[in-house]
Formats: structure tokens, C-alpha cells, sequence
């Protein structure tokens, strides 16, 4: 996918990347806020 690859290529030298299957990723979407949804997505270093 394009935009993935310009993500990738943009980013710093190290990357995380999480893989589910769209089902869980659905349902996580659905049944979480949206906030809580992404403080649990966000696995970033806080720089120092």
C-alpha cells in the first residue's frame, strides 16, 4: 500500500508495528472511546 510506504519511509529508523485481524480491529474501534482506544494503541517513545 502506497500510504504505508510513505509512513514508513517518512519515520525515523526504528518502527513499531502492531498486526491484528480486522475483526478485532473492528471491534476494538466500536466498543472503545475514542481516546482510550488510542492511549492503548500508543506504544511511542516519550522523548526526552
Amino acid at each position: 500500500d502506497q500510504q504505508v510506504g510513505d509512513i514508513l519511509e517518512s519515520c525515523g529508523r526504528t518502527v513499531t508495528v502492531t498486526v491484528m485481524p480486522n475483526k478485532i480491529y473492528e471491534h476494538m474501534v466500536k466498543r472503545l472511546s475514542s481516546g482510550l482506544l488510542k492511549n492503548s494503541m500508543d506504544h511511542s517513545v516519550p522523548e526526552v
